[in-house]
Protein backbone atom coordinates (compact mmCIF):
# COMPACT_ATOMS: atom_id res chain seq x y z
CA UNK A 1 0.00 0.00 0.00
CA UNK A 2 2.69 2.49 0.79
CA UNK A 3 4.31 1.98 -3.22
CA UNK A 4 0.68 2.22 -4.28
CA UNK A 5 -0.29 5.30 -1.94
CA UNK A 6 3.60 7.01 -3.07
CA UNK A 7 2.91 6.46 -6.95
CA UNK A 8 -0.80 8.51 -6.44
CA UNK A 9 1.24 11.24 -4.86
CA UNK A 10 3.91 11.28 -7.52
CA UNK A 11 0.81 11.12 -10.41
CA UNK A 12 -0.94 13.89 -8.61
CA UNK A 13 1.66 15.81 -8.29
CA UNK A 14 3.17 15.10 -11.68
CA UNK A 15 -0.48 16.03 -13.34
CA UNK A 16 -0.67 19.46 -11.51
CA UNK A 17 2.99 20.38 -12.99
CA UNK A 18 1.75 19.29 -16.14
CA UNK A 19 -1.85 21.11 -15.69
CA UNK A 20 -0.12 23.81 -14.52
CA UNK A 21 1.47 24.30 -18.04
CA UNK A 22 0.88 27.15 -20.89
CA UNK A 23 0.25 26.93 -24.23
CA UNK A 24 2.85 28.45 -26.37
CA UNK A 25 1.40 30.80 -28.90
CA UNK A 26 3.19 31.24 -32.91
CA UNK A 27 2.66 32.39 -35.56
CA UNK A 28 4.25 32.17 -39.20
CA UNK A 29 5.96 34.11 -41.26
CA UNK A 30 8.06 34.82 -44.12
CA UNK A 31 11.51 36.94 -45.27
CA UNK A 32 11.78 38.51 -48.62
CA UNK A 33 14.65 39.59 -50.99
CA UNK A 34 15.70 42.55 -48.57
CA UNK A 35 15.34 43.89 -45.46
CA UNK A 36 15.23 41.07 -43.49
CA UNK A 37 18.40 42.03 -41.25
CA UNK A 38 19.50 39.21 -39.59
CA UNK A 39 17.18 36.89 -40.93
CA UNK A 40 17.70 34.42 -44.18
CA UNK A 41 16.32 35.59 -47.48
CA UNK A 42 13.10 34.34 -48.74
CA UNK A 43 12.80 32.10 -46.11
CA UNK A 44 9.99 30.77 -43.89
CA UNK A 45 9.98 31.35 -39.57
CA UNK A 46 7.58 30.34 -37.05
CA UNK A 47 7.50 33.22 -33.84
CA UNK A 48 6.98 32.59 -30.54
CA UNK A 49 5.01 34.97 -29.72
CA UNK A 50 5.48 34.86 -25.81
CA UNK A 51 9.34 35.81 -26.64
CA UNK A 52 9.64 36.90 -30.25
CA UNK A 53 11.97 34.02 -30.68
CA UNK A 54 11.91 33.01 -34.28
CA UNK A 55 13.02 29.73 -35.42
CA UNK A 56 13.44 29.13 -39.54
CA UNK A 57 11.35 26.15 -41.04
CA UNK A 58 12.95 26.57 -44.66
CA UNK A 59 13.66 28.27 -47.77
CA UNK A 60 11.61 29.00 -51.18
CA UNK A 61 13.20 29.40 -54.77
CA UNK A 62 10.89 32.52 -55.02
CA UNK A 63 10.45 35.30 -52.95
CA UNK A 64 7.31 34.57 -51.21
CA UNK A 65 4.28 36.85 -50.32
CA UNK A 66 0.44 36.43 -49.49
CA UNK A 67 1.33 33.56 -46.73
CA UNK A 68 -1.11 31.47 -45.88
CA UNK A 69 -0.69 27.87 -43.12
CA UNK A 70 -2.87 25.06 -43.66
CA UNK A 71 -2.70 23.20 -40.48
CA UNK A 72 -4.48 20.18 -42.14
CA UNK A 73 -2.06 19.61 -44.51
CA UNK A 74 0.95 20.83 -42.20
CA UNK A 75 1.59 23.32 -45.82
CA UNK A 76 2.54 26.35 -46.41
CA UNK A 77 0.74 28.79 -49.46
CA UNK A 78 2.15 31.43 -51.19
CA UNK A 79 2.55 33.21 -54.43
CA UNK A 80 5.56 34.54 -56.03
CA UNK A 81 6.04 37.85 -55.02
CA UNK A 82 7.05 39.42 -58.29
CA UNK A 83 4.77 36.71 -60.57
CA UNK A 84 1.49 34.91 -60.26
CA UNK A 85 2.64 31.68 -60.26
CA UNK A 86 1.18 29.78 -56.87
CA UNK A 87 3.08 27.48 -54.31
CA UNK A 88 2.90 25.04 -51.47
CA UNK A 89 5.67 24.26 -49.40
CA UNK A 90 5.50 20.75 -47.66
CA UNK A 91 7.05 21.82 -44.03
CA UNK A 92 7.10 17.93 -42.88
CA UNK A 93 9.45 17.02 -46.14
CA UNK A 94 10.76 20.58 -46.54
CA UNK A 95 9.99 20.54 -50.62
CA UNK A 96 8.32 23.24 -52.80
CA UNK A 97 5.76 22.32 -55.11
CA UNK A 98 4.41 24.83 -58.21
CA UNK A 99 0.49 24.13 -58.08
CA UNK A 100 0.21 27.04 -60.66
CA UNK A 101 -0.01 30.53 -62.49
CA UNK A 102 -3.11 32.43 -60.73
CA UNK A 103 -3.54 34.20 -64.13
CA UNK A 104 -4.87 30.94 -65.90
CA UNK A 105 -7.90 29.81 -63.30
CA UNK A 106 -8.99 34.05 -62.91
CA UNK A 107 -6.36 36.15 -61.10
CA UNK A 108 -6.61 39.62 -63.18
CA UNK A 109 -3.97 39.72 -65.96
CA UNK A 110 -0.73 42.42 -64.74
CA UNK A 111 -1.20 41.53 -61.02
CA UNK A 112 1.27 40.14 -58.80
CA UNK A 113 1.25 37.93 -55.40
CA UNK A 114 2.72 41.16 -53.36
CA UNK A 115 -0.98 41.31 -51.65
CA UNK A 116 -2.54 39.78 -48.32
CA UNK A 117 -3.45 35.72 -48.01
CA UNK A 118 -4.47 33.51 -45.06
CA UNK A 119 -6.31 29.89 -44.60
CA UNK A 120 -9.82 29.67 -43.35
CA UNK A 121 -12.27 27.02 -43.02
CA UNK A 122 -9.97 24.78 -45.61
CA UNK A 123 -9.86 27.44 -48.52
CA UNK A 124 -6.68 29.95 -49.29
CA UNK A 125 -8.05 33.38 -49.29
CA UNK A 126 -6.13 36.09 -51.04
CA UNK A 127 -5.92 39.53 -53.03
CA UNK A 128 -3.35 40.31 -55.35
CA UNK A 129 -0.71 43.41 -55.47
CA UNK A 130 -2.92 46.73 -55.32
CA UNK A 131 -6.02 48.13 -56.12
CA UNK A 132 -8.39 45.51 -56.48
CA UNK A 133 -12.00 45.74 -55.83
CA UNK A 134 -12.36 42.39 -53.78
CA UNK A 135 -10.89 38.67 -52.75
CA UNK A 136 -10.44 35.30 -54.09
CA UNK A 137 -11.20 32.59 -52.48
CA UNK A 138 -8.98 28.77 -53.78
CA UNK A 139 -10.18 25.59 -53.00
CA UNK A 140 -8.21 22.43 -53.21
CA UNK A 141 -8.35 18.87 -53.92
CA UNK A 142 -8.14 16.04 -50.94
CA UNK A 143 -4.66 16.54 -50.70
CA UNK A 144 -4.22 20.34 -51.26
CA UNK A 145 -1.93 19.96 -54.16
CA UNK A 146 -4.90 20.95 -56.88
CA UNK A 147 -6.72 23.79 -57.40
CA UNK A 148 -10.51 22.93 -57.81
CA UNK A 149 -12.41 26.40 -57.71
CA UNK A 150 -11.14 29.98 -58.39
CA UNK A 151 -13.90 32.00 -56.88
CA UNK A 152 -13.81 36.15 -56.86
CA UNK A 153 -16.03 37.31 -54.06
CA UNK A 154 -16.05 41.48 -52.80
CA UNK A 155 -17.94 43.28 -49.71
CA UNK A 156 -21.36 44.64 -50.62
CA UNK A 157 -20.79 47.97 -48.85
CA UNK A 158 -17.20 48.31 -50.33
CA UNK A 159 -18.33 51.97 -52.07
CA UNK A 160 -18.71 53.19 -48.79
CA UNK A 161 -15.47 52.98 -47.66
CA UNK A 162 -13.67 53.41 -50.93
CA UNK A 163 -13.00 54.63 -54.50
CA UNK A 164 -13.84 51.65 -56.44
CA UNK A 165 -12.77 52.66 -60.25
CA UNK A 166 -10.33 55.87 -60.03
CA UNK A 167 -7.16 53.46 -61.18
CA UNK A 168 -4.93 54.20 -58.68
CA UNK A 169 -3.14 51.54 -56.16
CA UNK A 170 -5.12 53.04 -52.75
CA UNK A 171 -8.64 51.57 -55.11
CA UNK A 172 -10.79 48.80 -54.22
CA UNK A 173 -9.40 47.12 -50.68
CA UNK A 174 -6.43 49.52 -51.36
CA UNK A 175 -2.94 48.87 -51.05
CA UNK A 176 -1.68 45.94 -48.72
CA UNK A 177 -0.79 45.52 -46.31
CA UNK A 178 -1.83 42.38 -44.76
CA UNK A 179 -5.11 40.76 -43.48
CA UNK A 180 -5.71 38.02 -41.01
CA UNK A 181 -8.34 35.70 -40.31
CA UNK A 182 -9.82 34.97 -37.01
CA UNK A 183 -10.56 31.30 -36.97
CA UNK A 184 -13.50 31.39 -34.23
CA UNK A 185 -16.04 34.12 -36.14
CA UNK A 186 -14.74 33.97 -39.32
CA UNK A 187 -14.02 37.66 -39.50
CA UNK A 188 -11.39 38.74 -41.85
CA UNK A 189 -9.16 41.72 -40.30
CA UNK A 190 -7.56 43.75 -42.91
CA UNK A 191 -4.92 46.29 -42.91
CA UNK A 192 -4.37 48.62 -46.02
CA UNK A 193 -4.19 51.66 -47.41
CA UNK A 194 -7.50 53.14 -49.01
CA UNK A 195 -8.57 56.14 -50.73
CA UNK A 196 -12.02 57.69 -50.64
CA UNK A 197 -13.19 61.21 -52.57
CA UNK A 198 -9.42 61.16 -53.87
CA UNK A 199 -8.13 60.79 -50.19
CA UNK A 200 -6.01 58.25 -48.94
CA UNK A 201 -6.20 56.82 -45.56
CA UNK A 202 -4.32 54.24 -43.64
CA UNK A 203 -7.43 51.63 -42.66
CA UNK A 204 -8.16 48.69 -40.34
CA UNK A 205 -11.25 46.96 -41.29
CA UNK A 206 -13.11 43.63 -41.04
CA UNK A 207 -15.40 41.66 -43.66
CA UNK A 208 -17.41 38.84 -42.13
CA UNK A 209 -16.85 35.65 -44.35
CA UNK A 210 -19.98 33.92 -42.49
CA UNK A 211 -22.29 36.93 -44.39
CA UNK A 212 -23.35 36.27 -47.90
CA UNK A 213 -23.12 40.05 -48.66
CA UNK A 214 -19.37 39.87 -47.39
CA UNK A 215 -20.50 42.88 -45.54
CA UNK A 216 -17.02 44.91 -44.26
CA UNK A 217 -17.09 47.41 -41.06
CA UNK A 218 -14.47 50.15 -40.87
CA UNK A 219 -12.48 49.67 -37.34
CA UNK A 220 -10.58 52.65 -37.87
CA UNK A 221 -9.37 55.02 -40.30
CA UNK A 222 -6.05 56.93 -39.18
CA UNK A 223 -3.96 54.39 -38.28
CA UNK A 224 -0.29 55.02 -38.55
CA UNK A 225 0.54 52.43 -41.13
CA UNK A 226 -0.19 49.02 -42.77
CA UNK A 227 0.51 46.04 -41.12
CA UNK A 228 1.48 42.37 -41.24
CA UNK A 229 -0.59 40.31 -39.60
CA UNK A 230 -1.76 36.95 -38.34
CA UNK A 231 -3.31 35.26 -35.41
CA UNK A 232 -1.81 33.10 -33.19
CA UNK A 233 -3.56 29.47 -31.27
CA UNK A 234 -4.87 31.38 -28.66
CA UNK A 235 -6.77 33.97 -31.11
CA UNK A 236 -4.43 37.33 -30.51
CA UNK A 237 -3.78 39.58 -33.41
CA UNK A 238 -0.17 39.99 -34.19
CA UNK A 239 1.62 41.79 -36.24
CA UNK A 240 5.34 43.28 -37.89
CA UNK A 241 5.88 46.65 -39.71
CA UNK A 242 7.74 47.09 -42.24
CA UNK A 243 10.84 48.53 -42.12
CA UNK A 244 10.48 48.60 -37.91
CA UNK A 245 13.89 47.22 -37.52
CA UNK A 246 12.50 43.83 -35.83
CA UNK A 247 9.11 44.83 -34.04
CA UNK A 248 6.41 42.16 -33.02
CA UNK A 249 3.20 44.27 -32.40
CA UNK A 250 0.17 43.03 -30.34
CA UNK A 251 -2.87 44.74 -31.45
CA UNK A 252 -6.07 45.53 -30.43
CA UNK A 253 -8.77 43.89 -32.67
CA UNK A 254 -11.05 46.39 -31.51
CA UNK A 255 -8.98 49.17 -34.01
CA UNK A 256 -5.92 48.09 -35.05
CA UNK A 257 -3.91 49.73 -32.34
CA UNK A 258 -0.98 48.62 -30.60
CA UNK A 259 -1.32 47.16 -27.13
CA UNK A 260 2.18 45.70 -26.92
CA UNK A 261 5.47 45.70 -28.18
CA UNK A 262 7.34 42.85 -28.30
CA UNK A 263 11.18 42.48 -30.19
CA UNK A 264 12.13 39.69 -32.85
CA UNK A 265 14.64 37.33 -32.02
CA UNK A 266 17.30 34.82 -34.24
CA UNK A 267 19.72 32.75 -33.32
CA UNK A 268 23.22 33.76 -33.67
CA UNK A 269 26.35 31.47 -35.07
CA UNK A 270 27.10 30.43 -31.38
CA UNK A 271 23.38 29.19 -30.58
CA UNK A 272 22.33 31.93 -28.82
CA UNK A 273 18.73 33.83 -29.16
CA UNK A 274 19.72 37.50 -30.15
CA UNK A 275 17.89 40.97 -30.75
CA UNK A 276 16.61 41.31 -34.52
CA UNK A 277 16.92 43.84 -36.58
CA UNK A 278 15.07 42.82 -39.96
CA UNK A 279 11.43 42.70 -40.69
CA UNK A 280 8.90 39.94 -42.16
CA UNK A 281 7.34 39.81 -45.95
CA UNK A 282 4.15 38.79 -44.55
CA UNK A 283 2.90 36.76 -41.55
CA UNK A 284 -0.19 33.89 -41.41
CA UNK A 285 -2.61 32.61 -39.07
CA UNK A 286 -1.97 29.56 -36.85
CA UNK A 287 -5.39 29.91 -35.12
CA UNK A 288 -7.10 26.55 -35.60
CA UNK A 289 -3.64 24.61 -34.43
CA UNK A 290 -3.30 23.60 -31.09
CA UNK A 291 -0.82 25.09 -28.80
CA UNK A 292 2.36 23.34 -27.57
CA UNK A 293 1.93 22.72 -23.92
CA UNK A 294 5.18 24.14 -22.27
CA UNK A 295 6.75 23.35 -19.17
CA UNK A 296 6.47 25.62 -16.35
CA UNK A 297 8.82 27.87 -14.97
CA UNK A 298 11.83 26.59 -12.85
CA UNK A 299 10.64 27.65 -9.72
CA UNK A 300 7.12 26.55 -10.48
CA UNK A 301 8.80 22.80 -10.96
CA UNK A 302 10.88 23.62 -8.15
CA UNK A 303 8.07 24.27 -5.48
CA UNK A 304 5.76 21.30 -7.02
CA UNK A 305 8.62 19.00 -6.53
CA UNK A 306 9.24 20.33 -3.14
CA UNK A 307 6.10 20.32 -1.89
CA UNK A 308 5.20 16.36 -2.73
CA UNK A 309 9.22 15.10 -1.52
CA UNK A 310 7.72 16.75 2.23
CA UNK A 311 4.75 15.13 1.94
CA UNK A 312 6.08 11.56 1.23
CA UNK A 313 8.25 11.96 4.58
CA UNK A 314 5.46 13.40 6.38
CA UNK A 315 3.78 10.40 5.17
CA UNK A 316 6.63 7.87 6.35
CA UNK A 317 7.11 8.64 10.01
CA UNK A 318 3.33 7.24 11.29
CA UNK A 319 4.25 4.16 8.95
CA UNK A 320 7.92 3.53 10.54
CA UNK A 321 6.14 4.06 14.19
CA UNK A 322 4.04 1.46 13.87
CA UNK A 323 6.83 -0.85 12.21
CA UNK A 324 8.37 -0.53 15.57
CA UNK A 325 5.89 -1.11 17.99
CA UNK A 326 4.64 -4.19 15.81
CA UNK A 327 8.18 -5.57 15.71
Amino acid sequence: MLKISHFFIVTCATALLLGNAVQAANVMAVTGNQGDGNFDPNSFYEINTDNGRSTKIGSATVTPNQLAYDVSSNNYYYMDHNGSNFYRFDITNGTQHLIGDLIDVGMPSGKTGSGGGDFYNGRYYYTPETGTEGLYVISFNGDGSQIVSHTPIAPSNLSDHSDLFDGSGNAGLGDFGDFAIDSDTGLMYGSSRMSKNGQSYYAFWTIDLTDPNYEMAMLNDNISDVYQMAFDENNVLWANRWNSGGDLYELNKSDGTISDTATLRYINSRGRWRAANGDFYDMASTGVREGIPVIPEPSSFAFMSTAAFLFLRRRRKPEAVLYSTLR
